[in-house]
């Protein structure tokens, strides 16, 4: 991604800082917004957010695929079961 972007300036080092610090100021929720919000900023022109995008998205890679799957399940049910959900 170097030279493919914009760029703040912020060194990696620094990124990663700033990317640890509010990871373990915030408990993550995923939700529809969330993943949202990952999508959001992973296409913002500035490359520093791509990167933490990309950061966030591995840190709970997890959760967000439980979410989906939970989600798609549910999804699956509602439309055989008539929306009972």
């Amino acid at each position: 991604m170097k030279n493919q972007f914009d760029f703040y300036g912020v060194r990696s080092p620094q990124r990663k800082d700033v990317f640890k610090w509010v990871w373990n100021k915030q408990e993550i929720l995923i939700t529809d917004e969330y993943i949202g919000q990952i999508l959001c900023i992973i296409n913002h022109p500035k490359r520093e957010l791509n990167y933490y995008a990309i950061d966030l998205a591995i840190c709970c890679q997890k959760k967000i695929v439980i979410f989906l799957i939970f989600n798609g399940l549910k999804t699956s049910l509602q439309l055989n079961l008539g929306g009972i959900l």
